[in-house]
């Protein structure tokens, strides 16, 4: 696959804080539920969000391109509070998740946009592997538009909703968010109440869905 260097990427988001879409899953999944959990998440950057779900899950495993990332993540894994519920590891997507863990919600995080759709299938085919029977999730994080865009003048794919629904067709759509330019929704106090202030440019539409497995009829 073409990757932008993602090196690159991480020194230009390394001091960015956790995302946003993180707090709104765990506005939709409750504590208590979350704390039973192993999470893993693919596209880490730099680790931000793992930290956080560190304080609320069993076990957080993040998957990175970026060697860089992983360099500067185990450090901080090594100092942390939580480190034994911590583990990084350095990969290039589509990835087989090769380990006994199970997981209860895997997370796409900003990883789609950079995988063709053949690489995202096989990603899929990967991720459903790992997940722990019925009633687990997958959370995914990504760019969206109203109609598909394979390669953008920036060398990204945007998708519409109707391409991820039929992606994850096994799956369940529990909860779907659609954002405009993340930098400025920052600011939004409820996540959960629709943004009706949306650009009708989707250039810089953003989204977060929640999938479940289901069970097998």
């Amino acid at each position: 696959m073409a990757y932008n260097d993602p090196n690159e990427y991480y020194r230009r988001n390394r001091n960015e804080t956790r995302s946003y879409f993180i707090d709104f899953l765990l506005q939709i999944i409750p504590k208590k539920e979350m704390s039973t959990y192993n999470v893993a998440e693919l596209g880490v950057g730099n680790g931000a969000n793992m930290f956080l779900l560190a304080n609320y899950t069993r076990f957080c495993h993040g998957f990175e391109a970026s060697d860089e990332a992983c360099k500067d993540i185990q450090r901080q894994i090594d100092i942390h509070p939580h480190r034994e519920k911590l583990k990084i590891e350095n990969v290039r997507l589509p990835h087989r998740l090769n380990n006994p863990v199970r997981y209860d919600i895997l997370i796409y995080g900003f990883m789609g946009y950079l995988l063709s759709d053949d690489e995202l299938e096989k990603q899929k085919s990967y991720s459903l592997e790992v997940l722990n029977g019925t009633g687990s999730y997958i959370y995914i994080f990504d760019f969206i538009s109203r109609e598909k865009k394979s390669r953008t003048e920036e060398g990204v794919s945007k998708r519409t909703l109707q391409f991820w629904l039929e992606h994850f067709s096994e799956l369940d759509l529990l909860n779907f968010q659609l954002f405009d330019d993340c930098r400025d929704n920052k600011l939004i106090d409820d996540l959960t109440v629709v943004n009706t202030n949306l650009t009708s440019d989707d250039n810089r539409w953003m989204f977060a869905a929640l999938f479940r497995k289901m069970d097998k009829r």
